[in-house]
């Protein structure tokens, strides 16, 4: 009897999805600082920690573009080193967009957004890690992104510049999926066990 509550628990573990979420946050996006190009043969990479064992299964950056131009595409990498591709890497990844606002640096007006894109699973340990960003392409005369600058905690690099100001970005992994129809059942038929010996 005395065990019952530690029995609804561990079913409820049981049948839910594991949470997900953001494993890394770079801080938001600034819209005031500075922008760096990913494009036009340029690649930026940043740091990141991982605290403990998961999977990343995408990222999120703020994207600066001219004023209606949508982010489209971008070339990925996540490895042990600053440009690292051992751990993972992808060309073109679709970029999905949100949050459209208006940022301004020297003066200048230009969209500022949050554009994310998923890869397939890549196993991070606990450590540090490099995100990389390249060929990032928009629907702008030159297809040209910039990444937004927010003086993160990430170590930053440019090529051909060398150390930068990091920029805003989160490493991701799945969103938590909806119980499917017979994990629903499972559930159901765990907690009527759980009554039916209460009741003995």
């Amino acid at each position: 009897m005395k065990h019952t509550g530690i029995t609804l628990l561990t079913a409820f573990l049981w049948v839910l999805p594991a949470s997900a979420g953001v494993i890394y946050s770079n801080g938001p996006a600034n819209g005031t600082i500075d922008t760096r190009s990913m494009s036009g043969g340029y690649a930026i990479t940043d740091s990141f920690v991982v605290s403990t064992a998961t999977v990343a299964t995408g990222a999120d950056f703020a994207a600066v573009t001219y004023q209606g131009s949508v982010p489209l595409t971008v070339d990925w990498a996540i490895g042990w080193t600053a440009f690292g591709t051992d751990l993972g890497s992808g060309t073109g990844a679709t970029l999905s967009n949100s949050g459209l606002t208006t940022a301004t640096y020297f003066g200048d007006s230009y969209d500022l957004q949050t554009s994310t894109f998923s890869f397939g699973g890549v196993r991070l340990a606990a450590g540090t890690y490099w995100l990389t960003l390249q060929n990032g392409t928009s629907t702008s005369h030159d297809f040209r992104i910039n990444w937004d600058v927010n003086n993160g905690a990430s170590s930053a690099q440019q090529t051909t510049v060398g150390s930068i100001s990091s920029e805003a970005f989160e490493v991701l992994n799945s969103a938590p999926s909806a119980p499917e129809p017979g994990t629903i059942a499972l559930m159901v038929a765990g907690l009527g066990v759980i009554v039916y010996r209460r009741r003995l």
